[in-house]
């Protein structure tokens, strides 16, 4: 109400007074006091104004700027928590790509193979929706991109996992040890690849549909002149499958899961010849 009888008694004197009792009232205050700049300080502020005007963007080449990519589906309950938890736990220059594939397709191949070719970053981040990454000084991707640094053969860098197929990239907690080169076939749940990785070992194969095609290309890259790496001291949690717990409790989902399994196992065994 105070509010209400306040904004009325403002308009009013500004419509018939000019302002007068406002300004008086104002005038009557204990001004704060000035900020004082000697000619020489304002000259060196006004020039720093001028460069910051009229500087340029500085290229994702130059500050190895990474695109993030998360898939979305319809799990805003994680979607949301990864999100925040990028945000806040994410130090180095990064561009966070959402991308809603409600109505985009299974086949994972194309869409990683989409953004990848599309990106103006020559680093690229394939994360799960259900990955969370963690607070940490440096950063979780600072630490990453530090390997790549030391090991200028790696085109892979990824944290450690705390649920994946990969006992070798599975931990709970991390360790204080230099990163350790990759032997066995890894998942992409949260992992930095090099562009240029794909030009030579070649991008993920599109004959999959959901299951797999991240494993087949970690068997092409432990199988090439290449490497790629664990960050032992960086840790992501990962709930593991979120999306697919909830659609297989849809009547008919879980038939079909089990199949795209079944056909992904063939398709890995044909390409590899072990089984997934």
């Amino acid at each position: 109400m105070k509010k209400i009888i306040k904004y009325f008694i403002k308009d009013f004197d500004q419509k018939y007074f000019g302002s007068f009792f406002f300004k008086t009232l104002r005038g009557n205050k204990k001004s704060a006091s000035e900020l004082v700049i000697t000619p020489e300080e304002r000259e060196t502020a006004y020039q720093e104004v001028i460069y910051q005007a009229q500087r340029s963007i500085p290229s994702d080449y130059n500050i190895k700027r990474v695109e993030i990519l998360v898939l979305t589906f319809r799990d805003p309950e994680v979607e949301v928590k990864c999100a925040q938890h990028l945000i806040e736990n994410t130090d180095w220059p990064y561009k966070l790509n959402f991308l809603d594939n409600r109505l985009g397709t299974k086949n994972m191949s194309k869409i990683w193979n989409k953004v990848i070719k599309e990106s103006t970053c020559d680093y690229i981040v394939i994360m799960d929706s259900d990955v969370f990454v963690p607070k940490l000084e440096p950063c979780w991707l600072t630490r990453c991109m530090e390997t790549f640094a030391i090991h200028p053969n790696c085109y892979a860098v990824s944290p450690m996992v705390t649920k994946t197929s990969s006992n070798q990239q599975r931990a709970s907690q991390p360790e204080d040890r230099p990163p350790e080169k990759i032997t066995e076939i890894f998942a992409n749940m949260c992992v930095v690849y090099k562009k240029e990785g794909f030009e030579k070992i070649g991008y993920f194969d599109e004959e999959f549909l959901m299951y797999a095609p991240d494993s087949e290309w970690a068997y092409r890259l432990i199988n090439s002149p290449y490497s790629g790496y664990l960050q032992s001291d960086v840790v992501v949690d990962h709930i593991g499958h979120y999306s697919n717990k909830k659609e297989s409790k849809v009547k008919g989902q879980e038939i079909l899961s089990a199949v795209e399994k079944e056909y992904s196992g063939d398709i890995f065994k044909k390409k590899t010849g072990h089984n997934q």
